[in-house]
């Protein structure tokens, strides 16, 4: 299995990533639809070990080597009765295959956009399809296009975040150049890490982070070609309506019978 492009910031990722606004939505959806539950691209485990920790049972995918022996360390160290109810399999959510079936399967954080073309999407959501028990429920959260942003077709440069420890000993930013394609409703993001720590030379990160973006309209369709009948369309965290302006597109599908 090939590296992946997270494996070069895997050791930034938990203090370049600090989401946390979407974590008691997790939580209430592992209690309105039970577990066992599925993470695709679990990361260094956000998310998976609150869950575990509230007592589910929870698996968790991701295709990153680097960002899995992470989470495999917080696991080690987690109490026995949050440890065991932890797995970790290292796979491709387009084409994973697990001797399991869920209540939940989810992407979080606009997961399923890295799979940069249609067929890529509707591969991993067959798949969990294929992982779901019956009237089990596929959730994907993902940012809402912006369709101003699509349209100008500009390229623009974002400071998304400058971080200093409690020490003041490391610094660490990061810039990043966006250009939308709207054709093929993908992105190119170059994104830039500077690590400074005192008396030490700065050190440089590059990682492109290609992603495509899908519409609303499009992910119904989709959902709807691979059988599933979508129970609920959020807008953000705390369960607004999707409009066009939401900055979050969040689906909840039912398994349908084939």
């Amino acid at each position: 299995m090939e590296d992946n492009v997270f494996d070069i910031i895997a050791d930034l990722y938990d203090i370049t990533s600090p989401l946390k606004e979407d974590i008691s939505f997790w939580l209430n959806m592992a209690e309105e639809y039970g577990d066992p539950i599925l993470e695709l691209g679990c990361g260094t485990g956000r998310i998976l070990i609150p869950l575990a920790e509230k007592g589910y049972n929870v698996v968790g995918l991701d295709i990153s080597k680097s960002m899995l022996n992470i989470l495999k360390s917080k696991v080690d160290n987690l109490p026995n009765r949050v440890r065991e109810k932890i797995e970790i399999v290292r796979g491709d959510f387009r084409e994973f295959k697990i001797d399991r079936e869920f209540s939940i399967v989810f992407s979080a954080y606009s997961t399923l956009y890295s799979a940069t073309t249609q067929e890529e999407q509707l591969s991993t959501i067959r798949n969990a399809y294929k992982h779901l028990k019956e009237h089990g429920v596929l959730i994907t959260a993902q940012f809402n296009p912006d369709i101003k942003r699509i349209a100008e077709n500009a390229r623009f440069m974002t400071l998304d975040f400058s971080y200093q420890d409690p020490n003041g000993e490391l610094i660490i930013t990061r810039t990043s150049q966006t250009q939308y394609y709207p054709i093929e409703q993908t992105l190119k993001s170059i994104q830039v890490y500077d690590l400074k720590e005192q008396r030490k030379p700065l050190e440089r990160y590059n990682i492109e982070l290609n992603l495509r973006y899908i519409y609303p309209s499009e992910m119904r369709l989709m959902l709807a070609h691979c059988n599933f009948e979508i129970v609920d369309e959020f807008g953000d965290y705390n369960l607004s309506p999707l409009k066009d302006k939401s900055p979050n597109m969040i689906f909840v599908a039912r398994k349908r019978q084939s």
